[in-house]
């Protein structure tokens, strides 16, 4: 997991060390001062402010450049799948202080994570989910380097929506057609929703792979962003009680 670390959208592990008469482990993490996902979206929820479409392709890309690392990087050897990935597992800091305004999204919280060695070695139960269940992917509980691609969809329609759930209200009955083709809703891109629903495919081998996700982001995203208003404020802050 420290090698992990090293990537610039992965949470840093600054030390861990063992307490063999507690039987635990501790860890020291960085700390990413504007928070998780989850808590920016109650935010913005609370004053109905969307999310500026900027932020949505900043967060996009850094997460898929993150799972890139983890499925791919530095050594095939070290290949990880995360296995959890939804809105309290991804963070927000500056990229260098609170002078600096602009962002940087981490990755976090490898609890649940396992080796993609051990999972092709057939181990018994390192290819089931260990999933939060309102981010459950189709192929549960069978789980794959897809499912932390499909998982990122998931959380890219909740930053959307400005929900902290998924299912209930865009993939019930009740939802429209409009509706599951257009995830990231009337307010965003077309090439956004695309991108997502890309993500979103039933069968795990429809998915693009992290390394084909992270390209298409950038190169998207490229393509329309200077058509997209420019927002002064890009979320708001997180506030010390």
């Amino acid at each position: 997991m420290k090698q992990a670390s090293q990537h610039r959208n992965i949470v840093n592990i600054f030390d861990a060390f063992i307490i063999p008469r507690k039987m635990s482990v501790s860890i020291y993490l960085e700390y990413c001062k504007i928070g998780s996902l989850s808590a920016l979206i109650e935010r913005h929820a609370v004053v109905q402010r969307p999310l500026p479409e900027h932020f949505m392709w900043h967060t996009f890309q850094q997460i898929a450049s993150a799972l890139e690392f983890c499925h791919y990087g530095p050594r095939r050897t070290f290949a990880i799948l995360h296995r959890d990935i939804k809105l309290a597992n991804i963070f927000i800091t500056y990229r260098h202080s609170s002078r600096d305004r602009r962002i940087m999204v981490k990755l976090g919280d490898f609890r649940c994570a396992i080796s993609a060695q051990d999972r092709d070695n057939g181990h018994s139960r390192v290819g089931l989910s260990r999933y939060t269940p309102e981010f459950a992917t189709p192929e549960n509980p069978r789980y794959s380097d897809a499912s932390d691609v499909f998982q990122l969809g998931i959380v890219m329609v909740c930053l959307c929506n400005l929900s902290q759930t998924w299912r209930k209200s865009h993939e019930g009955r009740a939802a429209s057609k409009k509706q599951r083709n257009r995830p990231a809703g009337p307010k965003y891109s077309k090439g956004l929703s695309e991108a997502i629903q890309w993500c979103r495919q039933k069968y795990p081998r429809d998915h693009p792979d992290a390394y084909m996700l992270h390209r298409a982001v950038v190169g998207c995203y490229d393509s329309i962003k200077w058509s997209l208003p420019r927002v002064p404020d890009l979320i708001l802050p997180h506030r010390s009680r």
